[in-house]
């Protein structure tokens, strides 16, 4: 048990892929967060967020005051300066500056805010704070970041390969429950589909084609049957690019179909963590003791 353990976690990647996912995410959340470039990148919340998220419900009059934990409920003052610290926190995880405890501040900070007020809370907002603080265990400045731009010196080859490991579990477990969800009448019918199209939440071409083409049971067949497919083309490393692909194919096709906010990109951002390739501990530990000449 402790081998398989041990065999699970070792290994190293190429460093590339953690910054590459700092910079997604880091990009995710300032999108997402503040009302900037809502003339550019509209989202629903704008409608009713102009600045800050999360500042909204205790500035407007009048507001119903119910944290998710007793005795978390934070007054307006309070609220708006985690708000302005989130927004710097975001900056410097973007730029590489003390990139694991900007983003390990980061994602405490905005938990913290979640649970402070029940209505705030979204399931890709969950998302985007979990991924951001698994992503502060991995190091998040090997390239591409200020901080290192500043210190200079040589750099690995390698990354440790675990923090990879628990973002591709997270992933895999979203995808096998969102899949094992869909396992019932009203899914596997369609009528769950025609609901959602009644109600405005599915529209747009690439859903209208899907419907005209397929028909509302076998596109939500389709969809449970990738989400239940991709758990297993993902573990294994002979189709993992492959469901690497079929992930993107999907949420591309969610994303236009319904709005799901920041969802996709997200997930579109977590499945890059499986495009690294892992090597045994024997390379990583090689690079270290032995650099290439072009690193020295």
């Amino acid at each position: 048990m402790r081998n398989s353990q041990r065999e699970l976690f070792s290994g190293s990647v190429r460093p590339w892929v953690y910054p590459c996912l700092r910079i997604g995410f880091a990009l995710v959340f300032l999108i997402r967060e503040t009302s900037v470039l809502s003339p550019f990148v509209p989202l629903e919340h704008h409608r009713w967020v102009h600045g800050l998220d999360f500042s909204w419900s205790i500035t407007r009059q009048p507001h119903l005051v119910s944290p998710m934990v007793m005795g978390l409920a934070l007054g307006a003052g309070l609220c708006n300066a985690l708000g302005y610290l989130r927004i710097g926190l975001a900056v410097a995880l973007l730029l590489g500056v003390r990139s694991r405890a900007s983003a390990a501040l980061l994602a405490l900070v905005s938990y913290w805010l979640m649970l402070s007020d029940r209505f705030q809370y979204l399931h890709h907002l969950h998302l985007l704070f979990l991924s951001i603080a698994w992503l502060s265990l991995g190091p998040l400045d090997a390239r591409f970041s200020v901080e290192r731009w500043l210190r200079g010196g040589p750099t690995t080859d390698r990354a440790p390969a675990w923090p990879l490991v628990l973002l591709q579990a997270m992933v895999i477990s979203i995808y096998l429950a969102s899949g094992l969800a869909k396992l019932n009448h009203a899914w596997l019918s369609g009528e769950t589909l025609q609901t959602l199209e009644m109600l405005g939440v599915l529209r747009g071409r690439a859903w209208l084609f899907a419907r005209n083409s397929l028909g509302y049971a076998p596109v939500a067949c389709a969809v449970a049957l990738t989400e239940l497919l991709l758990p297993i083309l993902l573990a294994r490393r002979v189709t993992r690019r492959l469901g690497v692909f079929c992930g993107w194919a999907l949420h591309l096709g969610v994303s236009l179909s319904m709005n799901v906010s920041t969802f996709g990109v997200e997930m579109a951002l977590l499945l890059v963590a499986f495009l690294a390739i892992r090597a045994p501990d024997t390379v990583l530990a090689r690079t270290i003791d032995h650099p290439p000449l072009s690193l020295l």
